[in-house]
């Protein structure tokens, strides 16, 4: 069996994420949420993962057939530099840039270097955080225009 290579992706439910390691990235997702089919993930080779749970715990596993493809993971990468514009997240030409350039500066973007203000305040992103969501950092009570 083939290990997944690190960085994971995750794309799905309005989430595209970069994770250093297969356990951070099933430690983001729940249970729940996986068994719907909201999520896909890609190593960093491109790499289709199959999202696995019992109970709560998830876990990523490489399909037998799974075989790189790069070229979709970097299609998905670029797609997303350019929704939040190419500037703030320091890639200087998206469009010649290689697969590992991308998941290097995703990584960056995602922890702020380079940056002054983090991610959320550049994107107005809502993440959640169990059963509630994160506005600008902030956890506020789920409105209705939020709930499930």
């Amino acid at each position: 069996m083939v290990d997944a290579i690190a960085p994971i992706v995750i794309d799905g439910d309005g989430l595209f994420a970069a994770f250093p390691t297969a356990a951070s990235a099933c430690s983001y997702v729940e249970a729940e949420d996986v068994n719907d089919g909201l999520f896909e993930a890609f190593d960093s080779e491109g790499r289709r993962l199959l999202f696995q749970t019992h109970g709560n715990l998830v876990w990523l596993e490489v399909p037998p057939d799974s075989r790189p493809d790069p070229a979709e993971l970097e299609r998905r990468l670029r797609g997303y530099f350019q929704s939040v514009a190419v500037d703030p997240v320091g890639v200087t030409d998206i469009k010649d840039a290689t697969l590992p350039v991308m998941l290097d500066e995703m990584l960056r973007f995602q922890r702020g270097e380079d940056r002054e203000t983090p991610l959320w305040s550049l994107r107005g992103i809502l993440a959640r955080s169990g059963r509630r969501w994160i506005v600008g950092g902030h956890r506020p009570e789920q409105s209705d225009e939020l709930a499930d």
